[in-house]
């Protein structure tokens, strides 16, 4: 019954224009990832994706993919394999009003954006160089 409301697309490539299409035609990014022995998830980028697009996100607590969420800002995480709690958390985010989907992106692109991003870098290398410079 839910294919009314429920589409399954497949890959969209991130230079497909459909892409922009469903994140701004979507109500909501789920992302119900399993943990596999031998297979780490390093970082939920496409988490990160989705909330800068505005959509707010339900993933699974696995892996990196803890640290692509911030939750409650741009969603929320849920324990790998629990249905009922990831049936909950849709059902409260699509009944909720805040966080909206400006929020969402604003969140998303201030701790994920490239200008944060390269200045945590810039940090890093002037820490590194810092410090070679102490040990000379």
């Amino acid at each position: 019954g839910l294919e009314a409301r429920v589409v399954l697309l497949g890959a969209v490539p991130n230079d497909d224009p459909l892409l922009r299409i469903v994140y701004g035609g979507a109500d909501l990014f789920v992302m119900p990832n399993a943990h596999v022995p031998g297979d780490f998830e390093g970082f939920g980028i496409v988490a990160v994706e989705a909330a800068s697009a505005g959509l707010r996100v339900v993933a699974s607590r696995v892996d990196g993919i803890a640290d692509a969420v911030l939750e409650g800002r741009t969603g929320h995480l849920v324990t790998p394999g629990a249905a009922e709690e990831f049936a909950a958390r849709i059902q409260t985010c699509l009944t909720e009003t805040s966080p909206d989907r400006d929020a969402v992106r604003s969140a998303a692109n201030d701790h994920f954006g490239w200008e944060r991003i390269g200045a945590l870098y810039m940090k890093a290398m002037e820490d590194a160089r810092s410090s070679r410079l102490r040990r000379s």
